[in-house]
């Protein structure tokens, strides 16, 4: 009888703890559910007259509490990209638009689907359609005065070296536009998120989306598939893509820069660790040679302390000794120097507005700097260098 009492008060231990698990699914979906209902006026305000609030707020929902990783991202992170889809009148189905985490950050992600439902919308547009062209596919295409496309799928790899969308308007011939793989890989590189779970396992979904988005230059589009376009940008990227985008909520653009800076400076640590091993396992050949130099033999003479010369009045100074290595491994000196150069070639309010410590004062913002290469780079400045060459490839170490 005491074994079984003993037995009994650990199941009433451990109850409580498993109810507890339980309910945190629900409490995040009963919390989702509340702050939705309670901006349910809101919402209603930013849709478009034709979608009804309730199912778009329960398609929300039933998003939402599918994807768990969305509960780390908080409620307000992933209110601002509901409403942000609301805004753009797309439902967060997984078709017309997602809403996936990355870094911490709920970020509305709208799909092929959705631009091409908001682009139909468009004067005079009758069909839209994309397709990806994979490896093995029978596909050809020209332009010029007889443009003329042809893909047939053979369905034998999943590595997609093309992509192309068509429109069909009223009164003309088809519209298209392909790109080929180096031109997806330059739109994902200059992706805020290139290494975002979307790029990583949908790929070919990601591809047409690049050649949908350039094909919709040359149409007239409606300002809800403008709108969709500029905020797929804003994570996806477009190195064609012009200003910055309208209509996006102060809000939820500040929540993506935050994460996509911090993301860029995990992608550059990684960067940097790889290439200090890489030095330490291939040291220069130079280091090599005076490493496997033998120590010259001491000589009485040299083991004599050599007598001090007189000071002659008319010598000229000694050089300036080179800056040389702190421990830890800092660098003063030439690499601060260069530091400041690469800043002041860049913009020194745009190098702290993107890092997001702009105080709107020149010596502050080099105080800021400052303290931002000791917490983040560990106090290198050559780093700190190279990661402004990395950040703005196209501006640093231009005269």
């Amino acid at each position: 009888m005491g074994q079984m009492k003993k037995l009994a008060e650990v199941i009433d231990q451990l109850e409580p703890k498993a109810e507890a698990d339980a309910k945190k699914p629900a409490t995040f979906a009963l919390a989702m559910k509340d702050q939705l209902e309670g901006a349910r006026d809101q919402i209603t305000r930013a849709l478009p007259s034709h979608i009804d609030s309730e199912r778009f707020i329960m398609v929300a929902l039933t998003a939402i509490t599918r994807n768990d990783k969305l509960q780390e991202c908080g409620l307000p992170s992933v209110y601002l990209a509901v409403m942000e889809c609301a805004r753009l009148g797309l439902f967060p189905d997984n078709r017309e638009a997602a809403i996936i985490p990355y870094k911490g950050v709920a970020t509305l992600q709208p799909m092929v689907q959705g631009i091409t439902r908001l682009m139909l919308r468009s004067p005079g547009l009758l069909k839209v359609e994309a397709r990806a062209v994979f490896e093995g596919d029978d596909f050809d295409f020209r332009y010029g005065l007889e443009p003329d496309l042809r893909h047939k799928p053979a369905l034998l790899s999943e590595t997609v070296t093309h992509a192309y969308a068509i429109l069909w308007r009223q009164g003309t011939d088809p519209t298209f536009e392909v790109v080929g793989r180096d031109e997806i890989e330059r739109a994902r590189l200059t992706s805020k998120a290139p290494d975002s779970p979307a790029w990583k396992q949908w790929y070919g979904e990601m591809a047409r989306k690049v050649a949908v988005k350039r094909l919709g230059k040359y149409a007239d589009l409606s300002p809800e598939a403008t709108r969709a376009i500029e905020v797929d940008n804003l994570v996806s990227g477009d190195p064609w893509a012009g200003a910055e985008p309208e209509g996006v909520s102060p809000e939820y653009r500040n929540q993506l820069v935050r994460a996509q800076t911090q993301g860029s400076i995990e992608r550059l640590k990684e960067r940097m660790s790889a290439d200090r091993q890489m030095q330490q396992e291939h040291p220069p050949l130079e280091q090599e040679v005076v490493q496997a130099e033998p120590a010259a033999p001491e000589t009485e003479a040299s083991a004599e302390a050599p007598t001090e010369p007189a000071q002659d009045e008319t010598a000229q100074p000694a050089a300036k000794a080179k800056p040389s290595k702190k421990p830890g491994g800092k660098i003063a000196g030439g690499d601060v120097t260069e530091f400041w150069k690469t800043v002041n070639q860049i913009g020194l309010e745009r190098v702290c507005e993107d890092l997001h410590i702009n105080a709107g004062d020149t010596k502050e913002n080099q105080d800021h700097l400052r303290k931002w290469i000791e917490s983040e780079m560990r106090g290198i400045w050559a780093d700190g260098t190279k990661y402004l060459l990395g950040a703005y490839p196209d501006l640093a170490g231009k005269e």
